[in-house]
């Protein structure tokens, strides 16, 4: 583990950014690995932002989307925080590898931010129903504490976001099919007056979900989750959501 005496092998993470730069990330078998989900997220902040302003990257992981949008320029200030202390101690390590500066704290949520706000708060925390993400391969070392149906976190943060936002500022969201993607919706529109769509992709099933069909379809005929099944492969998507007043 980074940052004790036992030192795990070192476990690497290559992002190449679209101006041609690849930015290293060390990362570790104890903290939740990165995944299309993160780029697909990364990439539709990157797009939306217009000016230069603070961020806060909550659900960090090892901190590849904020580094990355600092990378790019797009960071006044960089803040970032995670459930996992692991986590933390990587993106600071992270942070410096890539020459870039960050606040990083070990919070649960917005725990650690009660008196600041940011222009920008990107959110990545876990967001996959906890009956699938106990068979899954993506939280084999990490804690997934989402809910039944994956929507309490995000929600959460939905929640409480408008507290630490500034005039004007956006909150950037990923929503897995394999979650409640209608709680989280409704509860983003109760909380912002204007929510978007900004990206969506679709996945095929990953092999370690296969065995696990009866379950999945047991989750979405209760209107848990949702898939579709296209040609004998099973599809699910991740969108990204910007919501604002």
């Amino acid at each position: 583990m980074v940052g004790t005496s036992e030192r795990l092998p070192e476990l690497m993470y290559n992002l190449k950014l679209h101006n041609g730069k690849t930015l290293l990330f060390e990362t570790s078998e104890k903290v939740f690995i990165p995944t299309g989900t993160t780029t697909l997220l990364l990439d539709s902040v990157r797009e939306q932002i217009g000016s230069r302003g603070s961020i806060l990257d909550i659900g960090c992981g090892i901190g590849v989307v904020g580094i990355a949008l600092a990378a790019y320029g797009l960071a006044t200030s960089l803040s970032a925080s995670d459930i996992s202390h692991e986590a933390v101690v990587l993106t600071e390590h992270n942070a410096v590898s890539n020459g870039c500066e960050v606040t990083a704290r070990h919070s649960n949520l917005f725990e650690a931010w009660l008196d600041t706000a940011f222009d920008y708060i990107v959110d990545d925390v876990s967001g996959v129903a906890e009956g699938i993400a106990a068979v899954s391969g993506w939280f084999k070392n990490t804690s997934c504490e989402s809910g039944y149906d994956g929507s309490l976190l995000t929600k959460n943060v939905i929640r409480q976001s408008h507290k630490h936002l500034r005039s004007g500022g956006r909150l950037f969201f990923p929503v897995i099919s394999l979650s409640n993607e209608t709680e989280i919706i409704a509860e983003a529109r109760r909380c912002f007056e204007k929510v978007s769509l900004l990206k969506q992709k679709a996945w095929p099933l990953p092999d370690d979900l296969k065995p696990h069909l009866a379950l999945l379809d047991r989750m979405r005929n209760e209107g848990v989750i949702s898939y579709e099944e296209k040609f004998g492969t099973h599809i699910w998507t991740t969108s990204i959501y910007m919501a604002h007043n």
